[in-house]
């Protein structure tokens, strides 16, 4: 995972193209710990790894291995967070593949 770093305190990654970067200069973003397991995302994405396996490749994947596209992450999203459509877009752009 050369474009994400997981640490106790922090998430580092990297977004390669963005709504806000059409050059595709790339943005590193930090999310920080926070002391409420259930609001960290540090936390939330220990656990998706200790689920998913933490082997290389898509973050996002399919069983097969095979990328997530956007339109099937938003998708899923936006299908179980119903109401929060523009959470992703105000959060920070996403890749077109995860």
């Amino acid at each position: 995972r050369a474009n994400l770093a997981l640490t106790a305190k922090a998430i580092t990654f990297r977004l390669h193209r963005s709504k806000t970067d059409q050059k595709g200069k790339g943005e590193l973003t930090v999310l920080q710990h926070c002391a409420d397991p259930i609001l960290c995302l540090v936390h939330a994405l220990k656990g998706f790894l200790a689920c998913r396996g933490d082997t290389a490749g898509p973050l996002f994947r399919h069983q097969d291995g095979s990328s997530l596209t956007k339109f099937q992450f938003l998708k899923v999203t936006n299908a179980t967070l119903p109401g929060w459509e523009h959470l992703f877009a105000l959060l920070a752009p996403i890749p077109s593949e995860l």
